[in-house]
């Protein structure tokens, strides 16, 4: 009876401090399902400690072939076998034993608290959408922080449970495996660190795709895992390159790179525990030249920078959009900071030594180099492209009142405003992302290259700022699905000439032309003299030119239709 009046108590408190959090708690935590979170937990550890049981040899099974044994390197037997003690009982290596099950309950946490967590976050959100009770939190007298993270603590609450119930285990594993409790701890932290990130970004995905239906939650989910399994791809020991890229920056969202540097190097070698990642290849990964693989400190501290700086953003947009459904994701003067920021960190892991040795191959890496900041920008800006294009009656509601404005104060509105087409900050933002490039490519020692890559340059603005008016145009269509319109149209644009020059075999080096007006044209800039690739990029540039005015024209009759519906309705006075 105390007990029950103990929890009634906090479930009191609990919900005069945060309300949607107590409402997510008391929707899920009932008897049933608290005792079928729990006892799955309970069995997935029982039948992983079986399993790895069976593979203990008996003093009857001293081959080699199994794992947790000490191989016997003096005897002479046509065929490895287990070392013995002397009364012939197979001595068995515990703490590699200990190493593989901390490393599989790591590896199952890790997922399941990210993609699962995802999964139930962007489907509770889409529920309430569904439902209409979404709107009904909107005017809550709460503020929009305190109703997420009530969110973002209760929705997942069972999973929370369920991993709760391993910890014990897993703790106990790690120390087994002669693994520091400080570095479980380090571990666990990045682990809680990159739920908030993923679990806030997966609310601001939530709520900026209700169009998707169903089907969004599916797609957050796998995005996720897509994110999480390519990155452990290449961590993972048969990934035997030791070439270093930009992609590296992708590793700080996946706690699982922490695993190696908890892992003794002695018992690393020691056969099973060698399978699971690439040490070589982790241990020489550096940041702007500086050692970041040697330390699980300094690759724990730049995660954690990399989640808050990310998490902190994302939790602006979710403080714009959450109370207003029309707002943009973020603001203008924000996608300026996050170009820069996204810059800096490529830049950083650009940035490595161990490249090639011979001077041909140094000079193909710092190429793929470029490529692969291209490539990552061009995911950037499709995505500031959503993030900062208005819809209609956003940019009806701008133009109406923009045409008694001066050519300064206009010009201030494109760049800094909240409510104006996308378009010119957009394009700001590509020419700021390139000139942060422009330096890096100056350090390169062949000039041939240099000029092929700030042709790349070139042509990646003229491509991004098209494909923002085009979209920007799309969210002007009456349609109310005129988001799926958008990211339909540009999508086209960016991967049918991929598509369409495979299916005819036009290889970049057989007909460059063609491929720089592409999405891609960096493949096909070092095939190609300059004077072809600023013939190019002009012809893009008048492609731009007429579009923009295009738009600028669609735009001004959005105002002015406006305007002078008001004053048929007799609504605006008349002098």
């Amino acid at each position: 009876m105390n007990t029950k009046k103990i929890l009634a108590k906090c479930f009191d408190q609990l919900s005069d401090i945060n309300p949607q959090l107590f409402r997510e708690v008391k929707g899920r935590l009932k008897y049933p399902t608290v005792a079928i979170a729990s006892a799955i937990s309970l069995v997935g550890q029982i039948l992983l400690l079986g399993a790895y049981a069976s593979q203990i040899p008996s003093s009857k099974q001293i081959n080699y072939s199994y794992y947790y044994c000490f191989p016997n390197y003096h005897q002479d037997y046509a065929e490895k076998v287990c070392l013995t003690d002397s009364y012939g009982e197979v001595l068995i290596n515990w703490d590699l034993w200990w190493l593989d099950i901390f490393l599989w309950l790591s590896f199952v946490a890790v997922f399941a608290l990210f993609v699962a967590g995802t999964y139930m976050l962007i489907s509770d959100l889409a529920k309430e959408e569904k439902n209409g009770t979404l709107n009904f939190i909107r005017v809550s007298p709460r503020s929009t922080q305190t109703i997420l993270l009530g969110k973002l603590l209760g929705v997942p609450i069972l999973l929370y449970l369920a991993i709760l119930c391993a910890i014990p285990l897993h703790t106990w594993a790690g120390l087994s495996a002669q693994i520091p409790l400080g570095l479980i701890i380090i571990f666990d932290s990045a682990v809680i660190a990159g739920c908030i990130f993923f679990y806030s970004l997966a609310m601001l995905f939530g709520l900026t795709t209700a169009y998707l239906g169903g089907f969004q939650a599916w797609l957050g989910s796998g995005l996720v895992f897509s994110c999480l399994a390519f990155t452990y791809v290449r961590l993972e020991r048969y990934s035997t390159s030791v070439f270093h890229s930009p992609i590296d920056w992708l590793n700080l969202f996946n706690p699982i790179v922490l695993l190696p540097n908890l892992v003794d190097r002695n018992l690393a070698s020691l056969q099973i525990a060698g399978d699971y990642f690439n040490y070589n290849k982790l241990y020489s990964w550096q940041w702007f030249y500086s050692p970041l693989g040697a330390a699980v400190a300094s690759i724990f501290g730049l995660m954690l920078v990399n989640y808050g700086i990310w998490t902190y953003g994302i939790w602006q947009g979710l403080s714009r959009r959450f109370p207003n459904p029309t707002a943009t994701i973020i603001s203008k003067r924000q996608s300026y900071n996050l170009v820069a920021w996204v810059q800096f960190m490529m830049l950083g892991f650009a940035m490595q030594e161990g490249q090639p040795d011979s001077y041909s191959d140094f000079i193909q890496a710092v190429s793929d180099n470029l490529a692969y900041i291209l490539v990552l920008n061009l995911l950037l800006f499709c995505g500031l492209i959503a993030a900062l294009s208005p819809h209609r009656q956003t940019v009806q509601d701008w133009a109406r009142y923009s045409h008694n404005n001066s050519f300064k104060s206009l010009w201030q509105d494109l760049v800094w405003g909240e409510k104006s087409p996308a378009s010119v900050a957009i394009a700001i933002d590509a020419i700021f992302a390139a000139g942060l490039l422009v330096p890096w490519i100056f350090l390169w020692p062949e000039e041939t290259i240099k000029t092929a890559a700030l042709g790349s340059l070139l042509l990646f603005i003229t491509a991004i700022s098209i494909y923002a008016v085009i979209a920007q145009l799309m969210l002007l269509m009456k349609t109310q699905k005129r988001g799926i319109w958008a990211a339909s149209i540009v999508g086209t644009l960016i991967v049918l000439p991929i598509i369409g020059f495979g299916a005819f075999s036009l290889e970049p080096d057989d007909q460059p032309f063609l491929w720089l007006f592409s999405a891609f044209s960096w493949a096909a800039t070092e095939y190609i003299s300059f004077n072809t690739v600023i013939l190019a990029f002009v012809g893009q540039f008048a492609i731009l030119g007429g579009l923009t005015l295009l738009l600028k024209r669609r735009v001004n009759h959005l105002g002015e239709s406006a305007t002078q519906t008001l004053l048929k309705q007799g609504k605006v006075p008349t002098i």
